[in-house]
């Protein structure tokens, strides 16, 4: 399902407890190095994975040759600055800590690249495309659904009142997560 994306590296990460995965496909642009591959292992002990590219962080945008904007990105995330208008790109991001059992979703300031969520039964789906449903469907045996509430204002309003404060939600239990925003994510105890 994934293969199309990104046809340089397919990394993926299963945790020991089996309670959490990640998987990317990588399409080099900077830092073709295979260490900046994904999911990117932060020096905090985080797994870092995401769509997209940044520009600069803080005005800096010169890493030095060959260095990713994987590595500057994990920097800047890991050093809990958490001030992401500082970082300038399109981006959305999924940043793992297997020792704590959190994660941290994460999106650039104008919403360029989509991220979604999706909560069925014990699962907690993170997604980068409406495709990847499909990957919900053939584990927790999820049913694709119109969301009611999409259409009614689609009908009613057009595509002008599509988007919600949610984000724009088409299929029935699934969520954007709000551009200019990073959420915490316990996988013991739920959202923070």
């Amino acid at each position: 399902i994934m293969h199309s994306r990104g046809p340089d590296h397919f990394g993926e990460y299963i945790s020991k407890s089996r309670r959490a995965a990640i998987f990317h496909s990588r399409l080099s642009i900077r830092g073709l190095d295979s260490k900046y591959n994904q999911p990117y292992k932060c020096t905090d002990g985080s797994l870092l994975a995401y769509n997209g590219e940044i520009y600069s962080i803080d005005d800096a945008n010169d890493w030095g040759p060959g260095v990713s904007d994987t590595e500057a990105l994990a920097a800047h995330l890991v050093n809990n600055k958490k001030d992401m208008s500082m970082v300038d790109g399109m981006y959305a991001y999924v940043r793992y800590r297997p020792d704590k059992n959190i994660v941290w979703v994460g999106r650039d300031l104008f919403g360029e690249k989509t991220l979604y969520t999706l909560i069925h039964g014990d699962y907690l789906f993170i997604f980068s495309e409406v495709k990847y449903l499909k990957i919900a469907e053939l584990v927790s045996n999820y049913k694709r659904r119109v969301s009611v509430d999409f259409l009614s204002r689609f009908i009613a309003y057009g595509y002008r009142q599509l988007v919600t404060e949610e984000g724009i939600a088409t299929w029935k239990g699934v969520n954007e997560i709000k551009p200019a925003s990073e959420v915490e994510i316990s996988i013991d105890s739920g959202i923070t």
